[in-house]
């Protein structure tokens, strides 16, 4: 008798606590990442198959998720102070981990790709390629993270910061920097869409430089233990996107 109480009474509390769960409205944070996530422009709404995913993840839980897609320091800030509750598609570091608290499951694979210019042959050694171009100029983006591989080795490279990738696209154009690494889908939907500017511009040097795992954090400013533990279910059972 006593133990079918104690489980009535945890089956109650469990459907409590879904009930707050799906009665609070989450803030989401993003950056414009097409075609992982981005702003349509018609419709003014997210779009992008890992913000697909994250709202079929939601919708199946009853989620009330709210996603926003914004410069991607802010989204970091808003998500360090607490004033966002999820932040993605996000890359593993230390000094991320330290006020974000990561899913355990892979929200997205992004492979992350060497560009040149078209009508350059530049020679590297496969088994060390970014130590064999140290030689070379890389354009990059000042706040975003490339992998660890690349993240680590940076410091011996010669590097010429911008704020985004169309502004790295048009160096590389110019010859102004010899290689752009990037994300591979992002470098490509960029590419396509701007074909009057960048068609047949562009090769791969190196493809991939790594396969980086991404993932969806929580800030740590809140207990969002259960939310978390949601998406980790979810995510093990959808697998990742690639």
């Amino acid at each position: 008798m006593y133990s079918r109480t104690i489980i009535k009474t945890l089956i109650i509390l469990s459907g409590l606590l879904g009930s707050v769960l799906q009665a609070r409205e989450y803030h989401f944070v993003t950056l414009e990442f097409p075609p992982y996530e981005y702003l349509d422009k018609k419709t003014l709404h997210p779009k992008g198959f890992a913000v697909d995913r994250v709202q079929q993840i939601a919708k199946r839980n009853q989620l009330n998720i709210k996603i926003l897609v914004l410069p991607w320091t802010r989204s970091l800030s808003m998500a360090k102070k607490g004033e966002a509750d999820a932040i993605f598609t996000i890359y593993k570091n230390p000094d991320r981990e330290q006020f974000l608290d990561f899913s355990n499951e892979v929200l997205a694979y992004q492979i992350v790709s060497l560009f040149i210019h078209k009508n350059r042959t530049i020679k590297y050694d496969p088994s060390a390629p970014l130590k064999s171009l140290k030689q070379y100029t890389f354009g990059v983006v000042s706040t975003i993270s490339y992998g660890s591989i690349f993240d680590n080795f940076k410091k011996n490279l010669q590097l010429e910061t911008v704020h985004n990738l169309e502004a790295n696209l048009r160096k590389l154009k110019s010859s102004r920097v010899d290689i752009v690494p990037y994300n591979y889908h992002v470098a490509k939907y960029t590419i396509d869409n701007n074909i009057a500017e960048f068609s047949n511009s562009f090769k791969l040097l190196v493809h991939p430089l790594q396969e980086v795992p991404s993932y969806i954090a929580f800030t740590k400013k809140k207990n969002l233990t259960e939310l978390k533990a949601i998406f980790d279910q979810e995510l093990k059972t959808l697998g990742p996107i690639r």
